[in-house]
């Protein structure tokens, strides 16, 4: 299943801001304390944490980003062909706004250190002792976008080996994908089924996030079409449910919630996902396509209605050079 696929890492650079309190910063004598295995003092807040926030926005947005269209592996996230450039496109805007937050963080650290060492006069000394030096934040911090494609080439010695690596069960990118739709699932479940009220607001992720990327590994996959059409009927008959609740009740409990628990429950364990798989029967074969081609399903999944889903709009190839998917 790696075949055919794409893998996108970001590693992003930062600083806790953050020191940890020990027995010398507050003059007390070595062994004072419990060892640190037991317990510690806490933080010390070394940066302003309103100087970190636009990093660590930027951060939770790219782990979104890769969330909804990807699949986590050991070496980055997995993504299939058609999202690929999209995502690139994303992730390398949020590259620009990294940089600019960069710079302004660099720009501002030295006087907010001075002006928290004012604030604080008492702690002065400490704050100044354990704050970070800017030409150290100034290399510490960096954003980097790194796309690899996977192959075997046939004259390799080892070709074979690699296969039948790629190839084995616990590489299986469909299964990896079940592990992460079941975590999801979950977590819906808990703040919805788990209180006894399902509103609208609990289906916007199921929706935004979720489906979309079933939908893309349906393309290697057919299988998934399965769970992708039985999470399209649910959410379709969910909605419809609740907006049939009376004005000042939008939302489902009790008996009311009790088949769309049912149905949000197959959803949230391995047997579950296996017996939607296995409806799709002969179909469970990855779709392959010559080089080049749009990878479009053969199967268009349908909506609740069975009209067909919107094909995804084609993207241009990129010819500009930024970046270089490198195959190994």
């Amino acid at each position: 299943m790696y075949h055919s696929v794409y893998v996108v890492n970001v590693p992003i650079h930062s600083i806790s801001g953050t020191h940890t309190i020990t027995e010398e910063d507050l003059g007390l004598a070595p062994g004072t304390l419990p060892p640190e295995d037991l317990a510690t003092l806490g933080s010390l807040i070394t940066v302003d944490r309103k100087l970190l926030a636009p990093i660590e926005k930027i951060r939770a947005r790219v782990r979104r980003g890769l969330i909804r269209r990807g699949v986590k592996v050991g070496m980055g996230t997995v993504v299939t062909q058609p999202d690929l450039p999209q995502l690139i496109d994303e992730l390398t805007d949020l590259k620009a706004q990294f940089y600019s937050a960069k710079a302004a963080l660099v720009a501002d650290l030295d006087q907010n250190i001075r002006d928290r060492a004012e604030q604080h006069p008492e702690y002065a000394s400490l704050l100044r002792k354990h704050a970070p030096d800017v030409r150290y934040v100034e290399r510490r911090l960096a954003f980097d976008i790194d796309t690899f494609r996977f192959d075997v080439p046939t004259d390799d010695p080892n070709s074979n080996l690699l296969s039948q690596t790629l190839s084995r069960s616990g590489n299986d990118i469909s299964k990896r994908l079940m592990r992460e739709v079941i975590d999801f699932v979950d977590g819906v479940h808990k703040v919805s089924v788990g209180v006894d009220r399902l509103v609208k607001h609990n289906l916007g992720p199921l929706r935004d996030t979720l489906l979309p990327k079933i939908h893309s590994f349906q393309l290697l996959d057919r299988r998934l079409s399965a769970v992708s059409r039985h999470l399209e009927e649910f959410l379709s008959d969910a909605t419809s449910a609740i907006d049939a609740r009376p004005n000042g009740n939008a939302y489902l409990s009790g008996s009311a919630l009790a088949p769309f628990a049912a149905r949000l429950n197959q959803l949230r364990s391995e047997s579950g996902l296996d017996s939607l798989m296995s409806a799709a029967g002969s179909s469970a074969t990855p779709i392959v396509r010559p080089q080049g081609t749009p990878q479009v399903p053969m199967d268009l999944p349908k909506t609740p209605s069975g009209r067909p889903l919107p094909k995804r709009p084609s993207t241009p190839d990129r010819s500009d050079g930024r970046r270089q998917v490198v195959a190994f």
